[in-house]
């Protein structure tokens, strides 16, 4: 593994980050107990439900809920049967409520048991991302339009971030709930207060990166970088680290919720889980697809990934 630092458009300082030798003890001997779970197909996104047993998926007129043996526990399908092919997907934090982005533009909301319950033409072109507040209060939405949408909970829209000039993908929310940010497609991250001021465009990830995560505790924002590095960003102190393993384009991210790790997917379908001070803990090959998505049980035992043919 190599591990570069490098500028983040305006940062005032580098910082080398310290990579330690294993000892045989603490995160690398755990890495090896995490298990990874694959859904195979044509998978855009997925989310693991708060009671670690169910998963929501993304997959065209495949999409529904699943347990993570891969058995049908209920589709997503609109009113009258017809199937609703979301491109994106989130869980409201406490486990009550589905919202999908499809790729007609619009936001469906769905109750944990599969029924539809309304639905908002909510953008002029595809969803690619969604995102609730960990508090619950509201949702992001990212689109191909070129905006990032804040809606409440009932779908009425409270603001519009804009900024991507070549459209919106990957979105999420800081576990305070006080920053949002997004990936676009001309390689940019964006990053605003949800009060909708922007904080910085800066211009450091993939152009095609579907998932972008905040650390649990909110200091750490990771995605796919460029030349297939994995992009960690330290807030704190607006430093930009590369994590290097990968051999194809990284497309997602997601730290583990107790934060002890980060895992990372890429075109060829390899998954990488880093460690402290970004050891290269663990790599997992691929079954023949990219990864389109990563997601976590909440115990973190388990990497529950999506794959997509490339």
């Amino acid at each position: 593994m190599r591990l570069r630092t490098s500028l983040w458009l305006i940062l005032l300082s580098l910082i080398s980050l310290p990579v330690h030798p294993a000892d045989g003890n603490g995160p690398e001997t755990d890495a090896a107990a995490i298990r990874v779970l694959r859904f195979a197909g044509v998978v855009d996104d997925l989310v693991v439900f708060p009671d670690g047993l169910r998963v929501a998926v993304a997959a065209g007129e495949d999409s529904g809920i699943y347990t993570l043996d891969h058995r049908l526990v209920a589709w997503l399908r609109r009113s009258g049967g017809e199937a609703s092919s979301p491109s994106a997907v989130a869980i409201g934090p406490e486990g009550l409520s589905i919202v999908t982005g499809a790729w007609d533009g619009a936001l469906t909301l769905w109750t944990t048991r599969g029924l539809y319950v309304r639905e908002l033409a909510a953008h002029a072109d595809s969803v690619r991302g969604v995102a609730f507040s960990r508090d619950g209060r509201f949702v992001v939405s990212a689109s191909s339009d070129r905006t990032v949408r804040v809606w409440s909970r009932v779908g009425s829209l409270i603001r519009e971030l804009r900024g991507p000039g070549d459209g919106a993908l990957a979105v999420a929310v800081s576990p305070d709930a006080g920053l949002v940010a997004c990936t676009s497609r001309d390689g940019s991250v964006w990053l605003w207060r949800s009060s909708g001021e922007l904080l910085g465009r800066y211009p450091a990830a993939q152009e095609w990166s579907n998932r972008i995560a905040f650390s649990p505790d909110g200091t750490y924002l990771a995605f796919g970088g460029e030349e297939n590095a994995v992009a960690v960003v330290d807030l704190t102190r607006l430093v930009l680290y590369s994590l290097h393993a990968h051999a194809a384009t990284v497309r997602s991210a997601a730290f583990s919720p107790d934060g002890r790790y980060l895992a990372t997917g890429s075109a060829d379908g390899v998954v990488c889980l880093w460690g402290p001070e970004g050891r290269l803990l663990r790599e997992a090959t691929g079954t023949g697809g990219g990864v389109g998505s990563i997601a976590w049980k909440p115990d973190s035992t388990a990497i529950v990934v999506g794959e997509s043919a490339n």
